[in-house]
């Protein structure tokens, strides 16, 4: 497991020390480093870099909101966690636009264990002749596509618009479709129950979680890069919906395969964002994983759900998968373009396929 360097910001010292208290099994290979203020921590982030960033929100003189807006501007490659009980929706709001995990106060002691560890593992996986964590934990959202930020804009700004609308919007976007199911799996939120359907997800948000969906588009030449890796995801996820339909699955097998196709962008976005020209160039070999694992590692630090995060991570190796079901595991597998036979042997699919590649692609414009 690698090494991280983790600064933990709380006013109050009897939660610093039992966080500290909770982390110190792993102090052979995690260097933590408290402050009791907002102040304090920027300060030490001036100085010096931290991978992790966990701080509470409601802090006298200098939020935690203030700290991690600095720190997205000034340390933007450090991962940034939210650990607070306050429920002003403001705060929240505003937190929403810079935290990549939302944990509460008090919540269970393994939680905050387990979302270190995840950020280790996307440090122990870059090996390549780039630093992965500093390239995930940049890259904050997804650049949506110009055109679809401006429309959801545009709906936003007329109170008479079918809310519709928004959600067949956001369900054609990767990076939008992320940032809705970040928002409502997020503990602040506190959804009845995980999920990876960005329909629901966009029905669960207010107007103003539904703002904050929206950033400034990316610049022209990387633009020119990411439309056409949104348009393949975007026929893998119809296609992916389609295939589920026609087997029957249930619902929330639909719903995992879609998610699935449009958020395994994910990967091949960032990668194309940190390097351009690499395209060509092993995976591995430049950054240290391939873009499916890249992809399963950005949305486990948005904290969604773990069989999402199977499927997209094993797209190219469906038989290491665990958690996801095999026939959405199997129809993003085949809409992709893969087919491996063993798996799909395995599952009883492989005499579906040639079936399943005379589907047309399915609109994901229904509940």
């Amino acid at each position: 497991m690698a090494r991280l360097r983790i600064l933990l910001v709380d006013d109050q010292q009897l939660i610093l020390l039992g966080l500290e208290r909770m982390l110190r099994r792993m102090r052979n290979l995690w260097e933590v480093v408290v402050a009791e203020s907002g102040r304090k921590a920027r300060e030490l982030l001036e100085v010096q870099p931290f991978d992790v960033l966990v701080t509470d929100l409601n802090m006298p003189g200098y939020s935690g909101v203030q700290l991690m807006e600095w720190s997205l501007e000034h340390r933007p490659e450090m991962v940034r966690i939210v650990l607070s009980g306050h429920q002003d929706t403001a705060m929240l709001h505003g937190a929403a636009r810079y935290a990549h995990r939302f944990l509460t106060k008090p919540s269970e002691p393994g939680l905050l264990l387990a979302a270190l560890v995840q950020v280790s593992e996307v440090k122990d996986l870059g090996q390549g002749e780039m630093d992965l964590l500093p390239v995930v934990a940049g890259m904050g959202q997804l650049p949506g596509s110009p055109v679809t930020s401006h429309r959801v804009r545009a709906f936003l700004d007329d109170p008479a618009a079918q809310p519709v609308a928004l959600r067949g919007l956001v369900c054609r976007d990767p990076g939008l479709a992320a940032k809705a199911l970040k928002l409502v799996n997020s503990a602040f939120y506190g959804p009845p129950r995980p999920t990876v359907d960005p329909w629901e997800a966009v029905q669960l948000l207010g107007r103003e979680e539904l703002a904050d969906l929206v950033m400034g588009p990316a610049a022209p030449e990387a633009e020119a890069r990411l439309r056409p890796l949104r348009e393949a995801h975007l026929r893998i996820a119809r296609l992916a919906l389609a295939i589920a339909r026609a087997e029957g699955a249930p619902a929330p097998v639909q719903d995992l395969a879609y998610a699935g196709g449009l958020l395994s962008a994910a990967g091949p976005m960032i990668l194309a964002l940190a390097r351009p020209g690499t395209e060509d160039r092993d995976e591995r070999r430049v950054f240290g994983a391939e873009a499916p694992e890249v992809s399963r590692l950005y949305l486990t630090l948005m904290g969604l759900p773990a069989p999402l995060l199977d499927l997209v991570g094993n797209l190219r190796s469906p038989s290491r998968a665990r958690l996801a079901d095999p026939l959405a595991m199997a129809a993003v597998h085949v809409a992709a373009g893969l087919q491996d036979g063993e798996f799909l042997a395995g599952a009883g699919l492989q005499d579906r396929v040639p079936a399943w590649l005379t589907l047309e692609p399915a609109e994901k414009d229904t509940p």
